[in-house]
């Protein structure tokens, strides 16, 4: 897998794991600008609250020829963990430039249309008490107004359980009851990474270091402590993005 860069037009950026870490660095976060109100989108839902995202684009070269296929351009819906935004994003993807890659594009290139979105409350969208199936309406309302009919889907971290959510009711089709065989499913494929456990699991904490077993039973019982220290944390990240 490669992401044409906005540096290179005809190579892809391969990775290479003997080559030492090096930390990225991210130019779109700027303290004079942050946080980002400007940066992004939203869309208006049926209910009248706003819906936040941001459109990334790339091209992506495919390794394995036998997997080409007429589909020239896929789109991919990201719903980010916490904190997370529509901000979140692989810095490779936002060097990519779809303007400066027309030129590379042939029979071994796709587009990748990703939107990372936002949930209730995060970013650019409107607060609301809404459960994790409610917010697979929001999803729903915003392909319709994207004109999107089918994608995938990817969830990270404290987004996996509304990314289960989506891929329950989105990955059949909307109309199975009615016995409409013509309604296919809107989300094809649904990955999801990193994804945080029911509080009720079995040996939730047992591997756990001991300050994320303190802030999992601060999220039980001491929910004013806890919310101090996520105030603390986010002016931290305010004054200083690129180290947060």
């Amino acid at each position: 897998m490669g992401l044409a860069s906005s540096k290179s037009r005809t190579s892809a950026i391969e990775f290479n794991p003997n080559q030492k870490s090096k930390i990225p660095e991210y130019p779109h976060l700027k303290l004079s600008n942050f946080p980002r109100d400007d940066d992004g989108e939203t869309i208006d839902l049926g209910d009248g609250r706003k819906m936040g995202y941001k459109e990334y684009q790339f091209q992506h070269i495919i390794q394995n020829h036998d997997s080409i296929s007429e589909q020239r351009e896929f789109i991919i819906l990201l719903i980010p963990g916490i904190p997370g935004s529509r901000l979140f994003c692989h810095p490779q993807v936002l060097e990519s430039n779809p303007e400066s890659t027309e030129n590379i594009i042939d029979t071994l290139t796709i587009t990748i249309r990703l939107f990372v979105l936002e949930r209730p409350g995060v970013g650019l969208s409107t607060f609301a008490k809404r459960t994790f199936l409610d917010f697979t309406d929001d999803i729903r309302e915003f392909c319709i107004q994207k004109n999107i009919k089918k994608c995938s889907l990817i969830a990270y971290s404290a987004g996996g359980p509304y990314g289960l959510a989506a891929a329950y009711a989105l990955g059949k089709p909307t109309n199975v009851i009615k016995g409409d065989e013509n309604m296919d499913s809107l989300i094809k494929k649904c990955a999801i990474i990193s994804s945080i456990a029911p509080r009720d699991a079995p040996n939730l904490t047992r591997s756990m270091p001991l300050k994320f077993k303190l802030a999992w039973w601060l999220a039980k019982n001491g929910h004013s402590i806890l919310s101090m220290i996520a105030r603390y944390e986010a002016k931290s990240a305010c004054k200083n993005p690129i180290r947060a």
